[in-house]
C-alpha cells in the first residue's frame, strides 16, 4: 500500500515537497526528505529515496505506472550529463516520436542540402550514434522540425564520383550521404567543415559496425535487397538526355525528367511507366523498364545499375567541363579523351551516350593563350568536323598537350 500523500506520475509537483515520512513497505522503512534530489523517479525507479530496496523497482512498477522519457519529471532528475544532453534535445525537437535514451551526440551544425536540380537550401543535421536527425529550424517557435530520420546502419558517405567529379556539379565542397531511408547531397562551405562532417560520419559508421563486428559489408545488411534501400538520385544538371542506352532520348520542355525510384538514374517518361512497390517508400514508386527486369527476375540483382561514363574500362587521359562553341555562341559540354586517341562529347557527365565522337588522328592542334581557346582542324578543313572550345587558365595548357599528342599518327 503506497503512501497517503504520494502522488502518482501525472500530478508530481514542480516545486519540492515540503514535509516527509515514514512508511514500511514489504517490511522495510524508508526516509524520504524534502526536495527531489534525494527521491528522484530515476530510469532504474526510485533508487534513492528507498523504493529499490522495498522492491518496487526490482518487480517493474516503475515501467508499469507509464513513466515516460519525454516527461518532464524525468528532465528534473537525470543521472549523468549524457542523458541531460538527450533531454535537452529532446525539448528541442517538436515531431521526433523516436527515443533518444541511451544515444550521444557526435556533431551537429548547419549545411546546405542540394536538390535534384541544384538550389541548395540550409538545413541543420543532428549526428547521433546511431541516426542522423535532418531537421529544418523554425525561428518562430525556436524548435528544429525532424523532415527525416537516417540510419547510420548501412549508411555510406560518397566524397567523389569517380574520375573526380564532385558529386554536385561545379560543387566541389559536396559529397552524398546514403541509408536506407534516403539518399542526400549535401555542400559544406569550407573543405575544413566538409572534412569534418565526412570523419565524423564514416566515424559513426565504423564504431556501429564494431558494436554489430558479424556485419563486415554493407551488403549484409538488412535492406540492402532490392526496393529496400533509397538509391542515389542522379541530379538533374548531370545529365541531358535518358540514361538507358537504348533510348537516350534527348530532355526539353516537353521532354521532362524523371527519376527511377530503384536506381535512382535520371529517364524519360516512356521508359519509366511502370510502378512497384518499394520497401523503403511503404508505396508504389515510378521504376525505369531497366529495374522492371530486375524485378521480374529476367536479371540478377544490381544489372540495372548503370555505369556514368566516368566508370567505363578505357583509360581517360583527360576529362572535364569546357565551352564549346557553336554558331557563335557558347554550350557547357563535358569533354573525355582517350588513351585510343578518341575524343567524346557528352552534353554532361554522367550522359551514358556521346553527342560526338572524335578520332583525333590527322588533326591539328592550335591554342590562344590569350582566351584559353583550342581548335581541332580536320585534315580535310571541313567545318563540320572542326571543334573549338574554350577551357580555364588552370586546366588549358594540360588539354592543349594531351590533344596535341592525340593528334600525332
Amino acid at each position: 500500500m503506497l503512501p497517503h500523500n504520494y502522488f502518482s506520475p501525472g500530478d508530481i509537483p514542480l516545486g519540492p515537497i515540503s514535509n516527509s515520512y515514514n512508511s514500511n513497505i514489504h517490511g522495510t522503512t524508508s526516509q524520504v526528505s524534502s526536495g527531489y534530489a534525494s527521491s528522484c523517479y530515476a530510469s532504474s525507479g526510485y533508487a534513492s529515496s528507498g523504493y529499490a530496496s522495498s522492491g518496487y523497482a526490482s518487480s517493474g512498477y516503475a515501467s508499469s505506472v507509464g513513466i515516460l522519457p519525454h516527461r518532464r519529471s524525468e528532465s528534473l532528475q537525470l543521472l549523468n550529463t549524457g542523458d541531460r544532453e538527450m533531454m535537452d534535445l529532446q525539448r528541442k525537437l517538436t515531431n521526433y516520436r523516436g527515443t533518444l535514451t541511451g544515444k550521444k551526440l557526435l556533431k551537429e551544425g548547419v549545411i546546405r542540402k542540394c536538390n535534384r536540380r541544384g538550389a541548395k537550401k540550409e538545413v541543420y543535421l543532428f549526428l547521433l550514434t546511431d541516426v542522423l536527425l535532418y531537421t529544418k529550424y523554425n525561428e518562430f517557435t525556436r524548435k528544429y522540425s525532424v523532415a527525416w530520420e537516417l540510419s547510420i546502419r548501412g549508411m555510406e558517405v560518397v566524397d567523389m564520383e569517380e574520375g573526380g567529379q564532385p558529386v554536385v556539379r561545379n560543387e566541389p565542397l559536396s559529397f552524398t550521404v546514403t541509408s536506407k531511408e534516403r539518399a542526400i547531397h549535401l555542400v559544406a562551405s569550407s573543405p575544413e567543415e566538409k572534412d569534418e562532417w565526412i570523419q565524423a560520419l564514416q566515424r559513426a559508421i565504423s564504431d556501429l559496425l564494431l558494436v554489430h563486428h558479424h556485419l563486415t559489408s554493407s551488403k549484409l545488411l538488412p535492406g540492402a535487397g532490392l526496393g529496400s534501400r533509397a538509391p542515389v538520385w542522379v541530379p538533374d544538371t548531370h545529365v541531358t538526355a535518358c540514361q538507358l542506352p537504348l533510348c537516350n532520348k534527348k530532355f526539353s520542355l516537353i521532354e521532362r525528367k524523371h527519376h527511377c525510384r530503384q536506381c535512382g538514374r535520371v529517364v524519360c517518361s516512356g521508359c519509366s511507366v511502370e510502378r512497384r512497390y518499394l520497401i523503403y517508400l511503404q508505396k508504389e514508386g515510378r521504376v525505369c523498364n531497366a529495374c522492371i527486369k530486375e524485378f521480374s527476375g529476367r536479371k540478377s540483382p544490381g544489372d540495372a545499375h548503370f555505369k556514368d561514363p566516368m566508370e567505363r574500362d578505357e583509360t581517360t587521359v583527360m576529362s572535364g567541363y569546357v565551352k564549346r562553341l557553336c554558331g557563335g555562341k557558347t554550350e557547357d559540354k563535358f569533354y573525355r579523351l582517350l588513351v585510343n586517341k578518341t575524343l567524346y562529347i557528352y552534353g554532361a557527365h554522367q550522359d551514358t551516350t556521346a553527342t560526338h565522337v572524335m578520332m583525333l588522328i590527322g588533326y591539328s592542334v592550335q591554342g590562344d593563350q590569350g582566351g584559353y581557346r583550342i581548335t581541332l582542324t580536320h585534315h580535310q578543313d571541313r567545318e563540320e568536323l572542326n571543334d573549338s572550345f574554350i577551357t580555364t587558365a588552370k586546366d588549358y595548357e594540360r588539354w592543349l598537350s594531351a590533344l596535341k599528342a592525340a593528334s600525332r599518327s
